[in-house]
């Protein structure tokens, strides 16, 4: 079943999704690091206290994009993994944080993306971060959507009139958690640590190459230590979930579960 209305820009972001879906893991990289070239860094406007205040936004930003995932991941996680290449689903998923929005890994995704931008320090860098992350996401969303709704019909249909596609909706957030028997901490580590760990190191490598443009290497050597501890810290996560992984200590249930689109 499918909505009476199509619009054409609604074809559009779905042929364009469709050819998106699994290139986008490397297609948005690709823009980020594009981008970064061709954008020097600089204080956000010209202000030194504005950028810090920017710095620290987008820490804050980055990490709500990070705690939306991790509570995703630990109470009903959908694996978007796809099939034969295309977008896929064995039935859709409502529950978790999957009831208050619909595409919350992807908010999440964003989040982090847009918070790491605002350490840069360039509005031009973000603004583009925005549009075009923005548009890849939109166009996926859109494929993954119109599968759903072909393939659930009235259920999805439903689903669409009470959940938001990205903002969430955080009434009934309490009776949502309390459904759930407990937290699945070793699902979120196991699947998560590479996503922090790679923010990290994202965020680490920005933060070098801004303090380096700007000041260079002997007047920050403050700013190059705090860095190194944290690339550091990002290694020991990365070394110690593997180590938990190969032992057996980390037992997830995540090999197990469906690829889902909810």
């Amino acid at each position: 079943m499918q909505s009476a209305s199509i619009t054409p820009l609604s074809r559009f972001l779905v042929s364009t999704g469709n050819v998106l879906y699994h290139a986008r893991k490397m297609l948005l990289p690709g823009i980020a690091i594009a981008l970064i070239i061709m954008i020097k860094p600089s204080l956000f406007l010209g202000s030194h206290s504005l950028d810090q205040l920017m710095v620290i936004l987008g820490i804050m930003i980055a990490l709500a994009g990070e705690v939306l995932r991790l509570a995703t991941i630990g109470f009903a996680y959908i694996h978007r993994g796809g099939k034969n290449r295309q977008v896929y689903a064995t039935k859709l998923v409502v529950k978790g944080l999957y009831s208050h929005t619909r595409n919350p890994m992807y908010v999440g995704n964003f989040l982090i993306t847009m918070g790491l931008s605002l350490l840069y320090g360039s509005p031009l860098l973000s603004s583009l971060i925005f549009l075009s992350f923005g548009f890849v996401y939109l166009a996926v969303i859109s494929a993954e959507e119109d599968f759903l709704r072909k393939k659930f019909g009235q259920e999805f249909e439903t689903y669409t009139k009470t959940v938001n596609r990205f903002w969430p909706n955080l009434r009934g957030l309490s009776r949502t958690l309390r459904e759930f028997d407990h937290y699945n901490w070793r699902k979120a580590l196991d699947k998560e640590t590479g996503t922090i760990v790679e923010a990290l190191l994202i965020g680490v490598a920005l933060v070098a190459w801004k303090t380096y443009a700007l000041y260079g290497f002997e007047n920050s050597h403050s700013v190059f230590a705090v860095l190194a501890v944290v690339f550091l810290l990002a290694v020991a996560l990365s070394v110690l979930v593997n180590y938990l992984r190969k032992t057996g200590r980390l037992v997830s249930d995540l090999h197990n579960e469906h690829s889902d689109l909810g």
